[in-house]
């Protein structure tokens, strides 16, 4: 099932796997930390594609295993690629409860396994990450620069957006670097 990302709160996602795909990485990673984690009270994984591929059985007994300190479990998966396809059909094997899997990958063409997959079952959700447009990421800038009382020209802005290149993670990257600028000419 393909959802947009507006959509992601809309619904029940707690024991699903999701596959988000796409170049803007800082939009994945907000929507994973502010919408997924914020409030999650449970064990969270993060692992590499290359690790779970190369030691697929200790990965697989891991997702077996309850965990002593808590009941549900968030696996964030990172850099997935056609390769993981194998493995994620042996993951559909085993009953995951209360378990939450997310697939964590760059561009995948329409015929891409793992995106075909998931865009065609109703259990497995898609969610596609496009570049942020100017306006987007005109809106991020403004609201990161008023938190911290920063003024600078709409030129500037158009330079951040242009840097930017479509993705909120270097926009807020830039927007860090202004912060630890105009932190060290006032303490100067």
């Amino acid at each position: 099932m393909i959802l947009k990302t507006f959509e992601i709160n809309k619904h029940k996602i707690s024991e699903k796997f999701l596959l988000f795909h796409g170049n803007n990485q800082g939009f994945k990673d907000d929507i994973i930390n502010e919408i997924i984690l914020e409030n999650f009270d449970g064990e969270i994984l993060r692992y590499e594609e290359n690790e779970v591929v190369k030691n697929q059985d200790n990965f697989i007994s891991n997702l077996n295993n309850d965990s002593l300190f808590s009941e549900k479990k968030i696996i964030i998966i990172n850099r997935v690629t056609d390769k993981f396809f194998s493995t994620i059909s042996n993951i559909f094997t085993i009953s995951l409860k209360d378990t939450l899997v997310i697939l964590v990958s760059e561009i995948l063409e329409k015929k891409s396994k793992i995106r075909q997959l998931f865009e065609k079952d109703k259990n497995l959700i898609s969610i596609p990450f496009y570049e942020d447009d100017s306006r987007t990421l005109q809106n991020i800038a403004f609201n990161l620069l008023n938190k911290d009382k920063i003024k600078i020209s709409s030129e500037s802005i158009n330079l951040l957006i242009d840097r930017a290149q479509g993705d909120r993670k270097n926009m807020k990257n830039e927007i860090a670097k202004l912060k630890i600028l105009f932190a060290t000419k006032k303490k100067n």
